[in-house]
């Protein structure tokens, strides 16, 4: 019965894999949106750069954007102002903020697109972090069970967050996040996305295992 579930959690996996080679996506589309474009040091996005770009200059170049949307939140704090730019594509369905201080942009956050349209134009990230958290099996064990899957990408200094999922770990749509405080100073190599994915899935596993046991 093991075998034959074990079996079974293969098949679909490699049939998540083959769906996810055979959907058309446009890499160099996505390689030109999350990598910095020509004399634009990282972290870049749409020649906009935390810690450099002001609030006018982004609001200048959404102004020659007709096609995306944008409003703002603007703080009334007399010291260390904040206001937040929110934009939408219509067309392409990202969206997204841009967080200044002072005048001054300090992080970009985009979402829309799925993971593993990232992973394949893009590659593994450069480190990765898995948020945990501590779930009891019994009155004397308990698994760490992870939350929030983290990877880094040193080439345009941003980070991709995903919720915990098994078996719709590529599917979902990630959140980026691009700022110069956003990359730790050391990166573990050894989490990569993959191995993520397989750490959240044993995970979840032994978790389902042990409340079959306490309810038997």
């Amino acid at each position: 019965m093991l075998r034959r579930w074990a079996v079974g959690l293969t098949l679909v996996f490699v049939l998540c894999i083959l769906l996810i080679r055979a959907r058309t996506y446009d890499s160099q589309s996505i390689r030109g949106l999350l990598l910095p474009p020509e004399h634009c040091p990282a972290p870049c996005f749409m020649g906009l750069r935390p810690g450099h770009s002001t609030f006018d200059d982004a609001t200048d170049f959404f102004r020659t954007r007709p096609d995306i949307e944008y409003f703002v939140q603007q703080s009334q704090a007399e010291v260390d102002a904040m206001d937040v730019l929110h934009w939408r594509d219509a067309s392409s369905g990202l969206n997204g903020s841009m967080n200044f201080v002072n005048d001054r942009l300090v992080e970009i956050s985009l979402s829309g697109l799925r993971l593993h349209h990232i992973w394949l134009a893009l590659g593994e990230p450069d480190g990765g972090q898995v948020v945990t958290e501590m779930l009891y099996l019994d009155q004397r064990r308990f698994i760490h069970m992870p939350i929030v899957h983290i990877g880094y990408y040193t080439i345009n200094d941003f980070r991709v967050n995903i919720a915990s999922a098994c078996l719709e770990f590529w599917e979902q749509r990630a959140h980026i996040v691009m700022g110069e405080t956003v990359m730790p100073k050391q990166l573990n190599p050894t989490q990569s996305l993959a191995y993520q994915r397989r750490f959240a899935c044993q995970q979840q596993r032994a978790y389902r295992q042990a409340q079959r046991r306490l309810w038997q």
